[in-house]
């Protein structure tokens, strides 16, 4: 796990407001390089997480866990006033996007994130992304077991996946997170997605420090990085077929997966290596 170093330590809000001062006055200048310009102020840009509007924000997951789009999502809304609306509409796409690089080449994307954010980041996609994807992997995995015995098939798949993996109930593993993080005082708290993160992420580091925790997982993430390509396949499909407007209904599946898996598979490095 990488820790953000003293270098990388916030020196206080600020270093944020520098930060958002210039990408206002940078997106001023030249609109239309917007995402360039929220990329230059990720790279920038220090403090592990800050409260708006009565908000937590977390970036930094335990100090060691980039969620970057999570960053990029503040920015893009400091500097929404800024835009046009084609120019609005074309970076809520852009955040909605389920490209993991933000639509740069890894190589790109590393360059701008510099070694310790980008060492933090895959910190969040094995820790959270790719944690949430081994759950749904195991999920569908009980389901068609279930199928395949003639038993029937229901939303305890989860339940059931948690007790596989993590050998205790969703319930009882959150309760646990909420003790140790100091969030029963705010358990009457609408559970967030930034709090959704913050859980898989203690899920993971619980399951990689438990003494009973496998050395030979290889297999493990082989499957989640799997799901994620289905997942990250899907969208892509998904985004073509509703592109193609009137016309989709006159195109077949297997075609449109065909043009669209010629584009860039961003999991593809990481999977090769799995």
């Amino acid at each position: 796990m990488v820790t953000m170093t003293s270098e990388a330590k916030p020196s206080g809000a600020n270093d944020a407001g520098r930060v958002l001062n210039e990408l206002s006055a940078r997106v001023e200048a030249e609109p239309g390089k917007w995402r360039e310009h929220v990329f230059h102020a990720i790279s920038r840009w220090s403090l592990p997480c800050e409260e708006i509007d009565d908000e937590p924000h977390v970036y930094f997951i335990a100090g060691e866990a980039f969620n970057w789009r999570r960053l990029a999502e503040r920015l893009a809304w400091h500097i929404t006033f800024l835009l046009n609306d084609d120019e609005e509409s074309a970076m809520s796409e852009w955040l909605e996007d389920a490209h993991m690089f933000g639509g740069l080449e890894e190589v790109q994307f590393r360059r701008v994130l510099g070694h310790e954010k980008w060492r933090a980041f895959l910190n969040y996609f094995y820790g959270v992304t790719l944690e949430r994807c081994l759950l749904l992997n195991i999920g569908a995995r009980i389901s068609k077991d279930r199928f395949a015995s003639g038993k029937r098939v229901n939303d305890d798949m989860l339940d059931e996946a948690f007790v596989s993996l993590y050998e205790a109930s969703e319930f009882e593993l959150w309760m646990a997170f909420a003790s140790e993080s100091g969030l029963e005082a705010r358990s009457s708290e609408t559970r967030t997605l930034a709090m959704d993160d913050e859980f898989t992420y203690w899920l993971f580091k619980r399951r990689i420090g438990s003494p009973f925790y496998r050395a030979n997982v290889a297999h493990e993430v082989k499957g989640g990085l799997e799901a994620f390509a289905n997942i990250t396949a899907a969208d892509k499909r998904r985004k073509f077929m509703l592109a193609m407007g009137d016309c989709r209904q006159l195109l077949e599946f297997k075609m449109a997966k065909r043009v669209v898996d010629r584009g860039d598979n961003a999991s593809g490095a990481l999977l090769k290596h799995a």
